[in-house]
């Protein structure tokens, strides 16, 4: 992408103040396209106080808004004043997940604290040691004590098995009882004079300059996430500048490097090159390998009888002067200036661990960590559209039309969550393609075709590298909607053909005996009311578009089928799927149908009826039948719509229950499909109060502004499946799925409603 993720253009006209808030909501965005496991979050205490006045160190609680959980926070004193700076939490990023959304607000309780993670402490009866570790690995250095035995300022490495503390229980046994591995870990790795695992000096050119053992100590932090300490050297002289270093040591949970950050004092006040290294030992098999572009230095070694260690060194590449080898060590040099941190990274991993089995699997965690630490999680803060006004002469429908537009100016970006030939994409166009016609702007037609001519070729072939039809996976044919409509607005029969190829695979797609579409073919004999949106829609649109009239049979067969298998007679609403062969995992044993009512695939199914009656000639023998299921469906919806917001929730049938929540996609759906019913006569319009009231739910309740103004919707499900590997289709599986924000499942859907209700 040419863009920073999140640094969203445009301006709404002019940039509010903030309002009073009662909490504060921010979405944590990774930049990089990798997996970000144990992400450490640093945010600045003093703009959440500004932001939040009022909100103490123990008064307050964050909630990761996503799966809806509290989120284990630290406040860190850094400076050791007596008030806070920062709020840590961590995160994990998957590489389809880039954004994180959450909520702070303030308590009157205290949160709960939780420890067992990190750990570090002087230990005095081992010679004046410091030790610190994580659930992952052990680290040491050695102090005053030492000295008359062995003089070192390297890093010394304990390895781990188990994730809770071994520190004290290693030293009661004693040194001989670690230098065995007896289940959890043990230490082989051996410093000397060495740098270990990266320990530091001073460079001259040609020699490395290091400081004696640590002469104090002082600990700053102890967790949950993040452990932190000084260690202060006494001078020493190097060609007679005086050289002295207070050495910062940061580690936290779920990370195999520390932090470190090394302040040197000098008498001569010259930028002085400093140098952090990796120990060499001869009678261990090494591979070296090192990163300019990154910044990094490995050496992984191994022993018969231990397994496997590897070290590395991180340090910025723009700091970065050169790779040196020398008897003892292999160095990383960087340029310091004296008086100011220079900030390196210093770490291990064992082979026997369990998170490294071999040396390309420890390197590519270096070369990934090397990367995330250059590139930090971006923070932006929202303000809740309840506080702060859109501008009175822009449209909603507008705003999000340009909101996306200015996050993706390309649209072979779409989008965050995964580019493509996706009905994702495509549903998001096909309501900016209405938008165009009830707000005529050629930059909208020019976006959406573009977008189409990245994905269909000069003969009208959709490309082989992102649609196959092999796969009959019915989701790909939704976006032949803007297909369709493009073709009939411009006449380019690349689009016509593009269509017809997508008409060729439902000729070929896998059936039921009774002859309904299975819904992709790794899922067998399945049907899911998903696939009426994604395929029969498209049908009804296209039989209309070219005059076929076997597709409209062939589309209101495959409603007929599906509200036969799915319907819930109690409730009057459907379940999500439905399996001829009955499996064992999720199918009802009578039945066939799945156990849970899911909010979006219901959203989908009603869409598909509203929009499919709109292709439909108004003297088709199976009209009247449509009608009536959408009209039971509609009088059984607004039944279970909460009263109080006006949403509904993820699992309908279910908002009784504590763990349910409200979920955007589908009540922006249902608030569509509602208000279009009406206003083209398929229902009575008593119901266009209840989509006026879900639209109003969706802005009080989940839509935010950035401080440039751009568009945000939070509280829409990531997905719903009924895979037999993740899934049981029930509603444990259905509410502890993840939320997204600015997922186009939710935005689109908000923007057919807001056009719709002409808001």
């Amino acid at each position: 992408m040419k863009y920073t993720l999140l640094a969203w253009l445009g301006l709404i006209g002019q940039i509010w103040a903030h309002p009073a808030e009662k909490e504060i909501v921010f979405v944590a965005a990774n930049p990089l396209k990798s997996v970000r496991s144990f992400e450490t979050i640093e945010l600045d205490w003093k703009e959440l106080s500004a932001r939040l006045p009022g909100v103490q160190p123990d008064r307050f609680f964050l909630k990761d808004l996503n799966t809806g959980k509290l989120v284990v926070t630290q406040i860190l004193d850094a400076d050791a004043d007596g008030r806070p700076d920062q709020l840590l939490f961590q995160s994990d990023f998957g590489k389809d997940d880039p954004l994180k959304t959450f909520r702070l607000a303030m308590t009157s309780t205290p949160p709960g604290r939780s420890s067992g993670r990190l750990y570090g402490r002087f230990v005095p009866e081992r010679k004046d040691d410091f030790a610190w570790e994580n659930d992952r690995i052990a680290f040491r250095m050695y102090g005053p004590a030492l000295e008359a035995e062995m003089i070192s300022s390297g890093i010394d490495v304990w390895t781990k098995r188990v994730p809770y503390p071994i520190i004290d229980k290693w030293y009661a046994a004693g040194d001989a009882s670690y230098h065995r591995d007896s289940g959890e870990g043990l230490d082989f790795y051996n410093v000397g004079s060495s740098r270990g695992c990266g320990g530091t000096g001073i460079w001259d050119g040609q020699s490395l300059h290091v400081s004696r053992n640590f002469k104090s100590y002082r600990c700053i932090a102890g967790g949950p996430i993040r452990l932190v300490f000084e260690l202060r050297y006494d001078p020493w002289t190097i060609a007679g500048d005086t050289i002295s270093e207070v050495k910062r040591i940061s580690l936290d949970a779920g990370h195999q490097f520390n932090r470190i950050e090394s302040i040197y004092q000098s008498t001569r006040s010259l930028p002085i090159s400093f140098a952090a290294g990796v120990a060499k030992h001869p009678d261990w098999q090494a591979a070296v390998a090192f990163s300019r572009e990154h910044g990094w230095l490995s050496r992984w070694e191994s022993r018969d009888d231990f397994g496997a260690l590897g070290c590395a060194v991180i340090l910025d590449p723009n700091a970065l002067v050169d790779f040196y080898e020398q008897d003892m060590n292999h160095l990383i040099v960087g340029k310091a200036t004296p008086a100011q941190a220079v900030r390196y990274y210093a770490g291990a991993g064992w082979d026997r661990s369990g998170y490294f089995n071999h040396r390309e699997e420890w390197e590519a965690y270096v070369d990934l960590y090397a990367q995330a630490v250059q590139t930090p999680i971006q923070i932006t803060y929202l303000t809740s559209a309840s506080l702060r006004q859109k501008p009175k002469a822009e449209s909603w429908a507008h705003i999000v039309a340009r909101s996306i537009i200015q996050t993706y100016p390309n649209p072979a970006d779409l989008d965050v969550y995964g580019k493509g030939w996706t009905y994702t994409n495509g549903f998001f166009l096909h309501g900016l393609y209405r938008l165009q016609q009830k707000e005529p702007n050629q930059e909208y037609l020019r976006y959406i075709q573009k977008w189409l001519d990245r994905y269909i070729d000069h003969d009208g072939r959709l490309i082989s590298s992102e649609y196959k039809m092999d796969e009959y996976k019915l989701d790909d044919v939704e976006a032949g909607k803007i297909a369709l409509l493009m073709y009939q607005r411009t006449g380019d029969t690349r689009y016509r053909r593009a269509c017809e190829q997508l008409v060729e695979q439902l000729q070929k797609q896998p059936r039921t005996t009774e002859g309904g579409y299975w819904h992709k073919l790794v899922y067998p004999w399945q049907m899911w009311l998903d696939g009426i949106y994604m395929a029969d829609a498209f049908l009804l649109q296209y039989a209309a578009a070219v005059q076929q009239p076997n597709w409209t049979d062939e589309a209101i067969r495959q409603i007929k089928l599906i509200t036969a298998h799915t319907l819930d007679g109690k409730t009057g609403l459907y379940y999500h799927g439905w399996d001829e062969k009955k499996n064992p995992v999720w199918a009802d044993p009578l039945t066939g149908a799945s156990p849970g009512i899911w909010g979006r695939a219901l959203g989908w199914f009603a869409m598909a009826l509203v929009d499919g009656l709109d292709e439909l000639d108004a003297h088709h023998p199976q009209r009247p039948q449509l009608l009536q299921i959408l009209s039971k469906l509609s009088a059984a919806l607004v039944t279970y719509q909460d009263p109080e917001t006006g949403l509904w929730y993820q699992v309908v049938d279910r908002g009784d229950h504590t763990a349910n929540w409200h979920e955007t996609s589908c009540s922006a759906m249902f608030s569509y499909a509602l208000a279009r019913s009406v206003h083209q006569g398929y229902l009575p319009k008593k119901y266009l109060k209840n989509a006026e009231k879900a639209f109003q739910g969706l802005c009080r309740h989940h839509v935010y502004f950035d401080e440039q103004g751009l568009f945000y919707l939070t509280g829409t499900v990531k997905v719903g499946t009924l895979n037999f590997a993740s899934s049981q289709g029930d509603f444990e599986y259905y509410v502890n799925t993840d939320r997204r924000i600015n997922d186009f499942k939710g935005v689109a859907a908000f923007l057919f409603a807001a056009l719709e209700l002409n808001r």
